[in-house]
């Protein structure tokens, strides 16, 4: 079945040869020996050559998580492993207008006016880890470093009680995820 498996390791981690950005990731999780041999080698004796049906992987492969806030606003959020390798996707509606995003261009359209406005958030590079998610990545470290040198925490979007707050409902996800149930976050 390898051969025409969707997620042969050995197709996904040899055709990374010779590509320095797959090199670098996803490679560089499997092997530091970025030879046939190596590769082979690795993917034989470590947990990455292993079949992703018949093994005790449990990363969850497809997850829709819903929230409910207190005001009554609803959202969901899907995340899955089988589609292509490409920025994320964000649509927004509200009662007013929409918001819909690829990673690269933002389309707001507003329900009164009808009127549709495009605009380019200027990432760049593709959206992989070796490329920093298109450009997010150095943005954050830009950022951060710049506020610690200048002493300036205004320079950073969120602060920790955010980034915590963010984290909460991931882990509610995942705790609803695998108890089967509604699982309810109190304002810490």
């Amino acid at each position: 079945m390898e051969s025409t498996c969707p997620y042969s390791a050995k197709r996904i981690y040899l055709d990374c040869l010779g590509d320095a950005d797959k090199e670098f990731w996803p490679l560089s999780a499997v092997t530091a020996d970025h030879t046939k041999e190596g590769v082979l080698a690795a993917l034989r004796e470590g947990p990455y050559g292993r079949c992703a049906y018949t093994c005790d992987n449990d990363v969850v492969d497809t997850q829709v998580v819903t929230m409910e806030f207190a005001d009554g606003t609803s959202a969901t959020c899907t995340v899955t492993a089988f589609a292509a390798l490409e920025h994320r996707k964000t649509r927004i509606f509200g009662t007013r207008g929409s918001i819909d995003g690829d990673g690269v261009v933002l389309r707001v359209h507003d329900f009164v006016t009808d009127e549709v406005t495009v605009i380019d958030t200027g990432a760049n590079g593709d959206p992989t880890a070796a490329t920093g998610h298109g450009g997010g990545d150095a943005a954050l470290f830009d950022a951060f470093v710049d506020a610690i040198g200048k002493n300036d925490p205004s320079l950073v979007l969120t602060d920790g009680a955010e980034s915590l707050a963010t984290h909460r409902v991931v882990w509610a996800a995942e705790q609803a995820r695998r108890t089967g149930t509604v699982v309810s976050l109190l304002p810490h």
